[in-house]
């Protein structure tokens, strides 16, 4: 689901005006891309790359960015701020289903 996360982050910080965040429910991903059968070190080496590149695109940013916001279709307004923070703990949460 991370791809999804830097989506919605890259999204705000390049859009002029208020970009539109569609939600999308993790269970659903999980069933019609068959994580299940994907290969480990393949997601994983995708994650890390993925991270790798908002790291650097983030560590970029003035402070003043990190309000930048986006409207989430479910959620209403949301800071680039709290994204990259449900991104920060979103695999930290999924650890004990594992």
């Amino acid at each position: 689901f991370d791809p999804v996360l830097v989506e919605r982050m890259k999204r705000i910080i390049a859009m002029p005006d208020v970009p539109l965040l569609l939600a999308a429910d993790e269970n659903d991903f999980a069933k019609a891309l068959a994580y299940p059968d994907r290969d480990v070190e393949e997601e994983l080496t995708l994650i890390e790359a993925t991270r790798k590149q908002m790291a650097r695109i983030i560590r970029g940013l003035k402070p003043d960015q990190l309000e930048l916001t986006g409207c989430h279709n479910k959620r209403g307004i949301v800071t680039l701020e709290k994204v990259i923070q449900t991104a920060i703990n979103h695999i930290p949460h999924h650890l004990p289903f594992i």
